[in-house]
């Protein structure tokens, strides 16, 4: 039987199909190393009723800095929300809530493109590679989420007001919405500059066209949409940041933490997201090729607006949401421009496509069951993400002292450890300072040593190789070296040292050989060979540590 898009049936029919097999794809275990830290502050407001004036989660005290206070209090909203949801549905309530937002901006795109006028198999067609986007990119369970939905709803009620030159109570309705839109925003990520900026350009575009007499807005609508812009601005600023998000954004432009942040990479040069990153250069060269071949036809808003976050996503990979979420509506209603003279190719496009879409859904929902819902059913935290068992036997055991631990294990040792123990370092990066220290330490510069007194650390948890690139983590050769550090754990992904009088007890119960951390080494190299990676790195760490087993066994 044929599908056709004309019948409300079967168009209802691809549409539960898109439902329920990105509810399936979106809903994979927990992994987002962020996500943790962003749960203990929400739970930390919530228990203390106060937002956090310094850090508590960390001995290392940051600068009382512009970078800190934005990044103590500009999440709170987003974080109390994953910690509520977190409170009454455990982590499966925080995969499920990840998977509703990644599906309300499918929607929400889907809906823009209906009130388009856009041809409906095209419609669904982008919304369908906007989710397979979704599938391969980070979207991980933190603030950014919300981002990720306020950007394209903001936009959505800009072209709504615009457009609506009729229904009054429609435009009061946006001027309610538009400001409070971006006031959750501002309160829950500071990607509502990015928001500020589109506004700005959305308003110099209206300029522009009154200015060359391009299909401009009547005098009174333009002071209209000029008011609910500058009051949407106003609301950005109702924050306990206030204007500090803003000078945080430029500040970090350039920065060199931005420059070793692989979001901030990109997509030209970032090999790490692989063949899974072929659904934005699929949209991104449509998108280019609907444009020029309807170049007469673009609205100059859409356009600039499109032309912007084109250029944005070139620059970033973080970027590249925004730019498929909020365009595919102007894509979609270009490529119905182009098809619309040629009534040969839109009854094609009307009989081939529903039903090739159905089928692919089917296919992504059981071909993707087994790595996404299916091993969240099993256990809701990504295998091998997070050093879990090495939790375990800290809590089991309770060593003594401070702790230095890897970077990308900071915000899961925060939620599991507090407030018995509190982190070197985690992804809030609110010392610098102690950034640049940590990396001395782990990879054991000349003065690595000279640190671990200075910060008085006798607990050190690692993994024996960099998860991102591959490499040995050279701090292991040292401490397998210095006879006061101690062997006391390893498993698959992590390695245990301590040291002290206080831990003298416990050295002598659970102290190994440390010739063992190599073989922490090769299970976790082997597993990152099982899972894919292919940097030479990887062969060179297993190398050392095949060869230093053979030199210690002789």
């Amino acid at each position: 039987m044929t599908l056709h898009i004309t019948n409300r049936g079967s168009n209802f029919f691809i549409i539960f199909c898109i439902v329920v097999s990105f509810s399936v794809v979106f809903s994979g275990p927990i992994w987002d190393i962020d996500f943790w830290w962003h749960l203990a502050t929400g739970k930390y407001i919530l228990e203390n009723k106060e937002l956090p004036e310094v850090d508590p989660f960390s001995d290392i005290l940051p600068y009382i800095s512009l970078d800190s206070d934005v990044t103590l209090k500009g999440y709170w909203l987003a974080q109390v929300i994953f910690f509520l949801v977190f409170k009454a549905a455990s982590l499966y309530g925080i995969i499920a809530l990840r998977a509703l937002i990644l599906l309300a901006i499918l929607l929400l795109t889907y809906l823009w493109a209906k009130r388009n006028k856009c041809n409906n198999s095209i419609a669904l067609f982008l919304v369908i590679l906007a989710g397979l986007f979704s599938m391969h990119y980070p979207t991980g369970e933190r603030p950014q989420l919300f981002s990720f939905f306020f950007a394209p709803l903001m936009v959505f009620l800009l072209e709504g007001f615009r457009e609506n030159n009729i229904n009054q109570k429609n435009n009061l309705l946006i001027f309610i919405l538009l400001p409070l839109t971006m006031l959750l925003w501002a309160n829950c990520h500071r990607g509502f500059v990015l928001g500020a900026a589109l506004l700005a350009i959305y308003w110099g575009s209206e300029t522009i066209k009154i200015l060359f007499k391009k299909n401009p807005l009547d005098k009174n609508k333009f002071v209209e949409l000029t008011l609910i812009i500058f009051l949407t601005i106003i609301a950005s600023f109702i924050n306990p940041a206030t204007y500090k998000s803003y000078l945080f954004t430029l500040k970090f432009q350039g920065s060199a933490l931005q420059q070793i942040t692989s979001e901030y990479l990109s997509p030209l040069t970032l090999p790490v997201y692989g063949t899974g990153f072929w659904p934005y250069w699929a949209y991104l060269f449509i998108t280019f090729f609907v444009f020029v071949f309807t170049y007469k036809k673009i609205d100059l808003t859409r356009g600039i607006i499109t032309l912007f976050l084109t250029l944005i996503s070139l620059t970033a990979v973080r970027y590249v949401p925004f730019f498929i979420y909020i365009t595919i509506p102007f894509t979609a209603k270009q490529a119905t421009l182009l098809i619309e003279n040629r009534p040969q190719l839109g009854k094609v496009i009307k009989r081939i496509v529903p039903p090739i879409l159905a089928l692919a859904m089917i296919f992504i929902a059981v071909s993707g069951y087994e790595n996404r819902l299916g091993k969240a059913l099993e256990h809701p935290v990504k295998k091998y993400r997070f050093p879990e068992k090495a939790i375990l036997f800290i809590k089991q055991h309770s060593p003594q002292g401070k702790l230095f631990n890897h970077f990308e294990w900071g915000g899961y040792l925060i939620w599991e450890l507090y407030p018995k123990y509190k982190t070197y370092i985690d992804g809030r990066n609110l010392n610098s300072i102690a950034l640049r220290d940590s990396i001395y330490m782990i990879w054991d510069t000349p003065v690595a040593q000279p640190l671990f007194e200075r910060y008085g650390i006798n607990i050190i948890i690692i993994p024996g190789i960099d998860p991102f690139t591959g490499e040995l983590y050279t701090i292991v050769n040292q401490l397998f070296r210095d006879n006061q550090w101690h062997l006391v754990y390893r498993d698959e992904i992590s390695l245990i040292f301590i040291r002290g009088q206080e831990n003298d007890p416990l050295i002598k119960k659970l102290s190994m050989p440390k010739i063992e951390a190599y073989d922490q080494i090769i299970m976790q190299g082997t597993l990152m060979l099982n899972s894919g990676m292919k940097s030479p790195y990887l062969w060179q760490a297993l190398e050392t540590a095949y060869r230093v087993k053979r030199m210690h066994q002789n």
